[in-house]
């Protein structure tokens, strides 16, 4: 499936119809948690409002957009893409670092992001190859080229700050997104999750099975666990989430569109991970 072919399906489209009425209305979607560590109360009454509270590591978006955007031009510098036959390959390395840090997803050099990272020798290749198979206009969620592609919650920060329009999916977004689809299934009285719209959450890297808090299912809609060894399932949800982020944007009016075009995305996004925190409703 290409992206024209999912922003034409009915179920597709009553999801956006529906949730265009939770972005920035007033008291349109009415939530709150509190937070442990460090411990604070959100209080949300849109997903605008969620992304207007955005914070990670005590950082505001903005905060965190000028860090990201920095690495992110670092990294397009070093693959040549500002600057014609400008290539640095340590450039681009260390900035792929720095996004895993800022993630808090960057593992050591004997497991995770950063030896998966130090197991790509041609860096440079492997990433101007993703920016070519993960351009959301022409792209499929499935591909035998996706087997070259290694994805996870630290991958896709990656490649959220090189590919346009492209998000983060990680347990957080995964699980509020779920927890919307869950709701519009409720609300249109539907029988199950529309197949199209049948996504997968990512438990939480620090939540183990008894807490489990970003479980978005209920005893009729239920959503599968997405492993983060389960690479090829992880794109394909990642670029199908990408896919409906911009189907929102594109179809809807709200706050959200008056921001500069380049953070439209990655502001959805946010409303959705300040969302997913815990899963309460």
């Amino acid at each position: 499936m290409n992206y024209n072919q999912f922003s034409e399906n009915k179920d597709v489209n009553n999801f956006v119809s529906w949730i265009s009425s939770k972005l920035d209305g007033e008291n349109s979607f009415i939530y709150s948690y509190a937070t442990q560590r460090p411990r604070n109360q959100y209080k949300f009454n849109s997903m605008y409002s969620a992304y207007e509270q955005y914070s990670w590591r005590n950082r505001s978006f903005s905060q965190n957009q000028i860090e990201l955007s920095n690495y992110s031009n670092m990294i397009k510098k070093g693959l040549g893409l500002l600057y014609k036959n400008t290539h640095d390959s340590n450039l681009v390395r260390e900035n792929c670092k720095n996004i895993l840090s800022w993630g808090g997803v960057l593992g050591n050099e004997t497991r995770g992001n950063l030896k998966k990272l130090n197991d790509i020798k041609n860096l440079n290749e492997y990433l101007l190859n993703a920016i070519h198979y993960l351009n959301l206009e022409i792209c499929k969620d499935e591909s035998e080229s996706y087997k070259k592609l290694h994805c996870n919650a630290g991958f896709s920060k990656i490649y959220s700050s090189i590919i346009d329009d492209f998000i983060i999916y990680d347990s957080r977004v995964s699980s509020a997104l779920c927890l919307f689809i869950r709701l519009f299934s409720k609300d249109s009285a539907l029988k199950n999750i529309p197949e199209i719209l049948r996504f997968s959450y990512l438990r939480g890297r620090n939540l183990n099975q008894n807490e489990n808090r970003r479980n978005p299912s209920s005893q009729i809609y239920i959503f599968n666990e997405l492993y983060a060894n389960d690479h090829r399932r992880y794109l394909k949800n990642n670029i199908r989430a990408s896919w409906l982020i911009k189907l929102i944007l594109d179809k809807t009016e709200s706050r959200f569109n008056l921001l500069d075009r380049s953070i439209q995305a990655r502001a959805l996004e946010s409303a959705l991970f300040m969302i997913g925190y815990e899963i309460n409703i």
